[in-house]
């Protein structure tokens, strides 16, 4: 017997030869499968994880060999195993057995709703509102992967963005108490944030904002909206009679649509009067509690009102594209801006 051993199987692929029983065990820079008769091996730099049903399986790309494990103890020591080279792949399969467990907590309170049709749609609403977090939050991420957003491509815009949120990390009330702000290459000056913690400007807003107070105020407004949950409330408004048995299915994939409208401006439904007013005043209050810098003169109202102004209608109001500056300071708004208008190929 190995120590460290989990049961399991292998499967050679050879002609007459079906699945066989093994053990499985680490074995130095090896995933082993002991038969008895023979010793099945995988190179740990070259092994493939993945969870078919409660099977762990492991493949060597290179060959058609497969061992498998039905022993979710070998997770730690594949993550353990070669300094950590499998550790990405485990947390991966483990993530996505959370979601699974999420979504089967939430089959459970909406089956238990669904026996009464007219109960099945409120109970619903109000899980997509907040009254189940982690599934507004499930459908947030699962829309910011699906824009799948450029990364490393303006790091001058986004070390600046960083700043940011730095800035309303410590005065926001979000369930994360963080904040995220990520760039868009769209070239339209739009802003937009995703539950829980995430808000998103593009390319046109910075390019267009001849000082960044005014990004700053785009982004102070989406975490107000994210505080108050009003997308939350928007999407909950799209759940019709089907919802639910979707979400008891894990699909998603109709709630995640909705909230991609608002990563369009053209697409997007907005928000209510009432909840843009008091996301406006939420900002204020966000910006003024964060010590945001203001030029000469201006204040937070005045502020906010330039930014409506550039977001209606930036060919008008936007001024013209700045040449980056000749100084040693990284973060400096005439070259955030000139690289954001890069982008876009203003």
């Amino acid at each position: 017997m190995v120590a460290d051993s989990f049961p399991g199987g292998v499967d050679p692929r050879r002609a007459g030869r079906g699945e066989i029983r093994a053990r499985v065990a680490i074995q130095g820079s090896n995933v082993e499968a002991l038969t008895g008769d023979e010793t099945f091996r995988i190179p740990i730099a070259r092994c493939s994880l993945e969870r078919d049903g409660t099977k762990i399986l492991l493949r060597d790309p290179q060959s058609s060999l497969l061992i498998w494990s039905d022993d979710d103890g070998i997770l730690d020591a594949l993550e353990r195993a070669q300094r950590g080279t499998l550790k990405e792949q485990v947390g991966r399969i483990r993530g996505a057995a959370r979601r699974r467990r999420v979504l089967k907590q939430l089959a459970k309170v909406l089956v238990a709703a669904a026996i009464l049709y007219a109960v099945s749609i409120p109970i619903t609403r109000w899980a997509v509102k907040g009254g189940v977090p982690k599934v507004a939050d499930q459908i947030g991420e699962s829309a910011l992967q699906h824009l799948n957003l450029p990364s490393g491509v303006a790091p001058t815009v986004e070390k600046r963005l960083g700043v940011m949120a730095e800035q309303l990390k410590p005065v926001n009330t979000l369930s994360t108490h963080s904040v995220r702000v990520l760039l868009a290459d769209y070239a339209d000056a739009h802003s937009f944030g995703f539950p829980p913690d995430v808000v998103i400007v593009t390319s046109g807003l910075v390019c267009g904002a001849d000082e960044p107070e005014i990004v700053t105020a785009a982004v102070a407004r989406e975490v107000a909206h994210l505080e108050n949950h009003d997308l939350h409330a928007q999407i909950a408004e799209s759940v019709d009679w089907h919802t639910p048995f979707l979400l008891v299915t894990g699909d998603i994939t109709k709630l995640r649509d909705e909230m991609l409208d608002y990563a369009d401006s053209k697409r997007s439904p907005g928000f209510s009067e009432a909840q843009d007013t008091a996301a406006d005043q939420r900002a204020i209050a966000l910006l003024k509690q964060a010590g945001v810098h203001l030029s000469s003169g201006q204040d937070v109202a005045t502020l906010t009102a330039r930014l409506k102004e550039l977001e209606a209608d930036p060919s008008e109001k936007a001024p013209p594209r700045p040449a980056a500056a000749a100084t040693d300071d990284p973060l400096d708004w005439s070259k955030v801006r000139a690289e954001a208008c890069g982008i876009i190929g203003r």
